[in-house]
């Protein structure tokens, strides 16, 4: 198979795309990218309007439905799918085989084969902080655990097994 890549998308410098992927209309990968590699793997699929950060690694197998955004540093496992519209934030790390279909805040760990349609995020105490500088642990998702359309999981909590 041949690399597409289709026109309309941006690919800013240093990102590594597998020949085997795909990426469709009007995305950008690499995003505010400066020396350091973004990593598209082998027979990802990325749909149109996606937006893929710098740092970002998405593994075998992964795909994108439109709309969706991967932040910095972020890792996605093999043969995940991140749903319609669905926002994962920086320095995340998802495992293998799960549906993302909701919102992950920044330093979340899921773990492998879950099931997320809810939004997860960090407890937020100091109202006259930035919120990008927020430092307050993240959560961790286990294995095989599945989060409910409408949930909303807020602080550091653990769910599931290790």
């Amino acid at each position: 198979m041949v690399k597409m890549i289709d026109e309309t998308s941006k690919i800013y410098p240093f990102c590594y795309i597998d020949p085997t992927a795909v990426i469709q209309e009007y995305c950008i990968v690499g995003y505010r990218g400066r020396n350091v590699t973004t990593k598209i793997g082998h027979s990802v699929t990325i749909d149109p309007y996606c937006l893929v950060y710098v740092g970002a690694e998405l593994s075998p197998y992964v795909h994108l439905d439109p709309y969706c955004r991967v932040g910095r540093n972020t890792t996605i496992g093999k043969a995940t799918e991140i749903l319609y519209g669905s926002r994962v934030h920086d320095d995340v790390k998802i495992g293998s085989n799960c549906i993302i279909a909701g919102n992950v805040s920044n330093r979340i760990t899921i773990g492998d084969r879950v099931s997320h349609h809810g939004r997860l995020s960090h407890s937020y105490n100091r109202p006259s902080g930035d919120w990008h500088d927020t430092d307050e642990p993240s959560m961790t998702i286990g294995n095989e655990v599945v989060i409910g359309a409408g949930s909303l999981i807020i602080g550091d909590v653990h769910i599931g097994n290790k």
